[in-house]
């Protein structure tokens, strides 16, 4: 499949139809040998309890970082990834924030990347361990005429690998805007390009709003005004993230379903949108 063919958003759809794709399956097929002329690293993938599944065919096939960069609007991009390869193995959890160690013209150990606009991932229920989801569809991409600010999704990440999610709630997570998904090209079969990455901005998780009964979030912000910003594994994502602007006494007249993330500086995480998000 291509990463421009698959045209569904948000949950798979089942309507007319009790079939829901089983990606778990297909994940356990591919680390099983069971298609050993598949393409490394496997696009469908799984952790303890969530599968991951990218389309065979990326969005870039081969675009240099500093383009990506500049396409997807973040100037600290290389920074970012010099900072996780100096401080984190892959197997580690990461967090996001904190001082940049790394300078603007850093040098990379590689200089092209392959880059998803979409994502899908899926798990079972938190509350039947025998009930497979329909799988979630997370967009990551830079402004088009349908979406002139572009499209990026909110999710859920791990940074304590302690913590189980949905059950610990937000302890341990953090919610964050996907920005990027890639994975480095290298001519050297390395840890480094053998699994995918996120580029994510972080949200402040404030009070709970007591009329409303949601989380307040607000951008996290560097000293200079631009939003904090890190790269972790894509294996750190465990669930979409549903926002709602904070309008205050008067809203944006620019705000609309396209604009309003970019747009807006403070959120509510709209926990009537999953029974997950709803006990967390």
């Amino acid at each position: 499949d291509s990463d421009d063919s698959d045209s569904s958003d948000g949950e798979e759809n089942t309507l007319g139809s009790r079939q829901v794709t089983d990606y778990f399956k297909q994940a356990h097929t591919l680390s099983a040998g069971d298609f050993p002329t598949a393409p490394h690293p496997y696009q469908t993938f799984a952790s303890s309890t969530i599968t991951f599944h990218l389309a065979s065919r990326p969005k870039m096939m081969n675009i240099v970082v500093d383009r990506a960069a500049e396409l997807y609007g973040l100037p600290d991009f290389k920074p970012a990834i010099v900072d996780y390869l100096a401080r984190h193995h892959h197997n580690l959890t990461h967090t996001i924030g904190g001082r940049w160690q790394a300078m603007l013209d850093c040098q990379l150990p590689f200089h092209h990347i392959q880059i998803w606009s979409k994502l899908r991932i899926q798990s079972y229920s938190s509350y039947d361990s025998k009930t497979l989801l329909p799988s979630q569809g997370l967009h990551v991409s830079p402004s088009t005429v349908n979406w002139p600010f572009g499209r990026y999704d909110s999710i859920i990440i791990s940074r304590d690998g302690n913590k189980d999610w949905p059950h610990s709630g937000l302890h341990g997570h953090e919610v964050v805007q996907l920005r990027m998904i890639f994975k480095p090209i290298s001519g050297l079969q390395s840890l480094l390009s053998s699994i995918y990455y996120a580029y994510v901005q972080r949200f402040i998780i404030m009070s709970v709003d007591q009329h409303a009964g949601m989380h307040v979030l607000k951008q996290a912000l560097q000293s200079t005004g631009e939003r904090v910003g890190d790269i972790i594994p894509l294996f750190q994502i465990h669930a979409p993230a549903h926002l709602i602007p904070c309008f205050g006494q008067k809203a944006n007249s620019q705000l609309n379903p396209q604009s309003s993330d970019e747009l807006s500086s403070s959120f509510w995480l709209n926990k009537y949108w999953t029974k997950e998000l709803f006990h967390s």
